[in-house]
């Protein structure tokens, strides 16, 4: 029986539940949507921003392009942070599970929770790199220095991911297959 069973909940979001399943259903989701939203709000700001310069540009074809590049960006960044925000809700919303009997070496054992939990880990902060790449896209303001910089901070994290849940994926297979 777990003894959080007896804990009473009075609607805390999973309450009851344990420390990872609070972390992973809760407090992760909320800080991707606080930072979705916040990459949102600088979007808006920078859209209004570059317009207005756009506004008070008065035929200058340089002022109206950095203007145009502005726009771009923001919303190019503020698509990137979507898109990294999914990638967090998908790298949360994972269900590591097993049967055995082995309490330390078994798929349910001390190792593999320990290296599920390490995995969990790392793929959220891919997650939150690529999230915060995606914001550096939105406030880079028509500079595309910074706003490749975002591109290539997505790029690595999404790189970074790949390497280390195929590196685990080809370590479990090879287990399978010779063990």
């Amino acid at each position: 029986m777990n003894p959080l069973d007896f804990i009473p909940c009075g609607g805390l979001p999973s309450c009851g539940a344990g420390a990872g399943n609070v972390l992973l259903s809760f407090t992760i989701p909320t800080i991707v949507s606080f930072l979705l939203q916040l990459a949102a709000s600088l979007a808006l700001v920078y859209v209004i921003y570059s317009g207005i310069q756009m506004l008070f540009s008065q035929g200058d074809e340089s002022k109206i392009d950095k203007a145009r590049n502005g726009i771009l960006y923001a919303l190019l960044g503020l698509g990137g942070a979507i898109f990294s925000g999914v990638a967090v809700t998908l790298v949360v919303s994972q269900v590591f599970v097993g049967g055995g009997s082995d309490i330390l070496f078994g798929p349910t054992g001390l190792i593999a929770n320990g290296i599920g939990i390490v995995m969990q880990v790392f793929n959220v902060t891919f997650a939150i790199v690529a999230v915060l790449g995606g914001m550096r896209m939105v406030t880079a303001r028509g500079r595309s220095d910074e706003f490749n910089k975002g591109i290539m901070t997505i790029v690595y994290a999404i790189a970074g991911a790949v390497v280390v849940n195929l590196a685990r994926a080809i370590v479990q297979a090879f287990l399978l297959l010779y063990l």
